[in-house]
């Protein structure tokens, strides 16, 4: 798609403000697509399960339990972002798309024998969401302990 500015699936010129927006697939992007498929999949099958097949952690249950949900959904958000592409967009994108995921999955469970949905397992999930949606966007901007600076490289380790 050629549009103004001569860039291909951009609106306005390069390096524009509107330069940020979700990409079409370039590159390897396209091999992000099948992992986060299968990863819902993963999700689903997980969800199916009725609450006698789940098993029971103790007194660390309630952890155990929510902490998977959290970091499934941050899973699901890694994946849904490198998946969009890069930059704030594709973060909002990976965002949006997993809480309405986690949405869609709790009113699936409410079908499951002997389980429900809550909104509390959204809440848990979309807290899970930004937080692998975070990760991926800023894995980079940290280098042991150094800020990497907008601009500024950093100098290389002798």
């Amino acid at each position: 798609m050629q549009v103004a500015g001569g860039g291909v699936g951009r609106v306005g010129p390069p390096n524009s403000a509107n330069s940020e927006r979700v990409k079409p697939l370039r590159g390897g992007r396209w091999r992000w697509w099948p992992l986060l498929i299968l990863w819902m999949v993963v999700i689903f099958v997980f969800s199916h399960q009725p609450k006698g097949a789940i098993p029971v952690f103790g007194v660390w249950d309630l952890l155990v339990k929510k902490g998977s949900h959290m970091a499934a959904y941050a899973v699901l958000a890694w994946l849904a972002y490198r998946a969009a592409g890069e930059g704030r967009w594709a973060a909002v994108w990976a965002v949006v798309f997993s809480v309405a995921y986690a949405i869609s999955d709790e009113y699936h469970q409410s079908f499951v024998p002997d389980r429900n949905g809550t909104a509390l397992d959204v809440f848990i999930d979309s807290i899970g969401a930004v937080m692998g949606t975070a990760l991926a966007r800023y894995r980079g901007q940290f280098r042991w302990g150094r800020t990497k600076l907008p601009g500024r490289r950093l100098p290389r380790d002798v």
